[in-house]
């Protein structure tokens, strides 16, 4: 029994020694899991932050570490409405691009109509300046092309741009829905008619105001894009400062982790310490138990077996709770390894996230320089459209007023011929003469010029008429292509797309289940936590109440030593007290000896004497008379009366002497000692000498018996 609660007990101090570890090995990891889950939060904030949230969620103070789990509803609300909010900006910025494209390339059409119109050859460098500005409305829709999706972001943006296709006007079928883009192309938005056909029949009226309108259009879609731009440059500087915030937050919890880091450290040399004194303190218990042992055949047993017992069950008690809290403790420490691969896996999520927003945040850089060089761009275009504007009205002013003054000039006239004044009619005669040669060489001049202009309209025409063709036959063909491939590649691209929203929405479904998972695992920690600390406090007090235990024993074993140390030192006094009494019993026994074979000798003697006196008397009965034979036979008999009496007394007195000293002796000690022993071993010496010394005194007889076969009792009985 010993044996196994040695056992027990060594068991039960391992099993707490490791489950103290593991409680605070378990209790550093949370502490860890816990900075993980808050960096993991201020990350998830920042890119919330970044991806434009709404200020009030932006102002919201970070929770402190042990308080993530209340925040998860409102991060997946953040969540939902950054995806919407990323959804509605990225088909505002498509729809705003295409717009763009859609009137640039308008425009442009109607600027190569204008130059037809005023100036002589100048339609390739209106082709040459509108072919720039296409180009680099494709680049853009290009680059919004290859913007990576984020959170089905793209796709909601073609559904978008299809909405808002179908608001303008119908929508045709996705394999023919390009096919009427030319002359699309040619129809601004700004309410004008067609450019051709208004350039081709109008005169410079008609041109003079298409400009104006285009021009209006133009200054309209500049002011739209500088307010674009200014928008897109505060989202770039917002992107910025939520960058550096983010930076800051990343130095704060890498900070918190060092410092986390050194109170670890701190807790787990306090660990070693209490570990490396639980064992010294099992090592004292184990080496008293030892001692305890090999003293148990000195102790009492009927004493310790008791307490024995209560200090085995409760050291399997112990045990027990222990193998039991160590599987617990297993338990959670598999659920904590489970949390942090997760949480692991969700900061590699949130890495390639923040990946993602940093290429969109190049891609909307790239976009803002290239919407920087088509407002230059514009910003000439316009330029040179004023230019031509004012040109068309000075010219048309002029015009204006010299047709004012020639009608002014016939009315004169007429009322002049009309009054039928006769007295100058010869110098008005004279004067209109002048006046016809002049008006008809000026007709012939206006003539000319317009023969000159209609000459120049016509070639423009054919010019145009060639463009036309060159356009129609080899551009437009190769733009149907190019539109048809386009249609297909997006209808592909919004199947994907519309593929990659699904597996967006069910990662967010996922995340969401994850969420309410690691917030069920965060609130099992945390009762864990509770429990951990109870059980602590727990093993605690059971570490006292052993520890006052352990002393409670080394009062009781340094007790029993003193006690046992006595007792050995009254067992050997015992000890040589007996060897002596030994030694002094074989001394007696040998002078008994010596005593016997002289009583022996003596009687041999007495007994010679006897046959001697023995003859004596029968010779003197025979020589004495018959009358003195009865005398001397009375003398004889009454002797032997005498003597027997005598002997008998001597005897029953040296009995009641030996049993009074041995009465005496039990009565004044309950255990005999040496001293009592010699004492009485001297007193029995003394009283057979003294009845020794007076047998032979006293006349004995054949027949009276001898004292000395009577052995001492108190010599034989404290041996025995």
């Amino acid at each position: 029994r010993t044996a196994a609660t040695d056992g027990h007990v060594q068991g039960g101090s391992g099993e707490q020694a490791a489950l103290e570890a593991r409680v605070k090995a378990l209790l550093a990891l949370a502490e860890s899991k816990d900075s993980e889950i808050g960096q993991l939060k201020g990350q998830l904030r920042a890119m919330k932050a970044q991806l434009g949230m709404e200020e009030e969620l932006e102002a919201e103070p970070e929770p402190e570490v042990e308080g993530i789990s209340c925040d998860v509803e409102a991060a997946l609300g953040q969540l939902m409405e950054q995806n919407r909010a990323i959804r509605g900006e990225l088909s505002q910025l498509k729809s705003e691009n295409r717009m763009l494209k859609d009137r640039l390339n308008a425009l442009g059409f109607s600027l190569e109509q204008e130059d037809l119109l005023s100036q002589d050859g100048s339609s390739c460098c209106t082709l040459g300046e509108s072919q720039p500005l296409s180009n680099s409305v494709d680049n853009l829709d290009s680059e919004s092309s290859e913007l990576p999706p984020y959170g089905g972001a793209t796709s909601s943006d073609d559904a978008l741009d299809a909405s808002s296709e179908s608001e303008g006007g119908p929508t045709p079928a996705p394999d023919v829905e390009r096919e009427p883009e030319p002359e699309s192309e040619l129809r601004p938005e700004c309410g004008q008619p067609r450019a051709v056909q208004a350039v081709g029949k109008a005169g410079v009226g008609g041109a003079t105001g298409t400009s104006e309108v285009s021009v209006a259009c133009l200054t309209e879609k500049i002011h739209q894009m500088e307010e674009n731009q200014h928008s897109t440059s505060e989202e770039l500087q917002a992107t910025l400062q939520e960058l550096q915030d983010l930076q800051q937050v990343a130095q704060e919890l890498s900070n918190e982790n060092e410092r986390l880091s050194e109170e670890r450290a701190l807790l787990l040399e306090t660990l070693c310490q209490q570990g490396e004194r639980l064992d010294e303190l099992s090592r004292q218990a184990d080496c008293y138990r030892a001692m305890l042992a090999q003293d148990g055949g000195a102790m009492p047993p009927l004493q310790s077996d008791g307490r024995v017992q209560e200090l085995e069950r409760g050291y399997l008690q112990l045990a027990e709770s222990a193998q039991i809290e160590q599987e617990q403790l297993l338990g959670v420490q598999q659920r904590l390894t489970a949390a942090l691969h997760a949480a692991e896996n969700e900061h590699a999520e949130a890495e390639s996230i923040i990946q993602n927003l940093k290429e969109r945040n190049r891609h909307l850089e790239r976009l803002l320089e290239a919407e920087q060089k088509s407002k230059a761009l514009l910003a000439a275009s316009l330029e040179d459209y004023q230019a031509a504007v004012t040109s068309g009205k000075q010219e048309s002013a002029r015009l204006k007023g010299h047709l004012d003054e020639e009608r002014r000039r016939l009315a004169e006239l007429y009322s002049l011929h009309n009054a039928g004044e006769d007295l100058d009619l010869c110098v008005l005669l004279d004067s209109a003469r002048a006046d016809k040669e002049r008006l008809e060489s000026m007709c012939a001049n206006v003539q000319e010029e317009l023969e000159h202009s209609q000459a120049e309209g016509h070639k423009l025409q054919t010019e145009i008429e060639k463009v036309r063709v060159v356009i129609g036959q080899r551009e437009m063909a190769e733009l149907r292509r190019i539109c048809h491939s386009q249609c297909s590649e997006m209808a592909r691209t919004l199947d994907k797309l519309r593929g990659e929203l699904e597996e967006k929405e069910t990662e967010i479904a996922d995340m969401k289940e994850t969420i309410f998972e690691l917030e069920d695992e965060v609130e099992q920690h945390r009762a864990l936590k509770l429990h951990d600390n109870l059980i602590i406090s727990e093993l605690e007090g059971t570490v006292r109440k052993l520890q006052d235990q352990t002393h409670d024993y080394e009062r009781e074993i340094k007790i029993l030593r003193r006690k046992l140390r006595d007792e050995s030192e009254e067992w050997r006094q015992f000890q040589t007290d007996l060897q002596m009494a030994v030694v002094i019993a074989n001394e007696i026994k040998a002078e008994a000896q010596e005593e016997i074979d002289e009583l022996k000798r003596q009687l041999q003697e007495e007994q010679e004497r006897n046959h001697k006196l023995s003859m004596e008397c029968e010779e003197l009965k025979n020589r004495r008379h018959e009358g003195h034979h009865k005398r001397t036979t009375q003398w004889a008999s009454m002797k032997k009366i005498d003597e027997g009496p005598a002997v008998e007394r001597d005897l029953a007195a040296l009995r009641q002497s030996v049993v009074s000293s041995r009465k005496s002796s039990l009565a004044a000690e309950p255990s005999p000692t040496v001293k009592t022993l010699i004492k009485s071993f001297n007193s029995a010496s003394q009283v057979s000498r003294g009845a020794a010394s007076a047998v032979p005194t006293s006349p004995r007889t054949p027949l009276s018996p001898s004292p000395v076969k009577m052995p001492p009792a108190a010599a034989v009985s404290p041996m025995q």
